[in-house]
């Protein structure tokens, strides 16, 4: 008996933002081994473009991954843009610069949640699992 093809998870597009091209290849295919669909950008401004593009299609991303420090565009201007435009898409903050300050920002800003880098992919799959449900 053949298996089926495993299909996206209710075929849901997680955007995922990060500059340093290795972690993101590893956020990257972590989700997709758990069936979800992924768009990537290297930088904010790339990111910005994505969502550009999700928002004229007006196909928002089930949720979006994102670093806070990254060129062209930091990750916490990018969640004011999205929270700007009246999405309640949930946002995921990543960051190696966990001051209690800039998580305070960016739960005051509108993320859904923040994790510390470095971080195990277990968890940024169960976040995300967690919060498209």
């Amino acid at each position: 008996m053949k298996k089926r093809p495993t299909t996206a998870v209710k075929d849901l597009t997680v955007f995922v933002a990060e500059d340093d091209f290795e972690m993101r290849s590893l956020m990257v295919t972590a989700l997709q081994a758990r069936c979800y669909s992924t768009q990537e950008a290297g930088d904010g401004g790339r990111l910005l473009e994505l969502l550009e593009a999700a928002r004229a299609a007006r196909r928002p991303p089930a949720l979006i991954v994102c670093d806070i420090r990254m060129p062209v565009t930091g990750g916490l201007a990018v969640l004011k843009t999205v929270r700007e435009w009246g999405w309640d898409v949930p946002f995921v903050m990543i960051t190696a610069f966990g001051s209690e300050q800039t998580l305070t920002q960016a739960v005051h800003c509108g993320a859904s949640a923040v994790l510390s880098k470095p971080f195990e992919l277990e968890d940024l799959c169960t976040t995300v699992h967690y919060l498209v449900r």
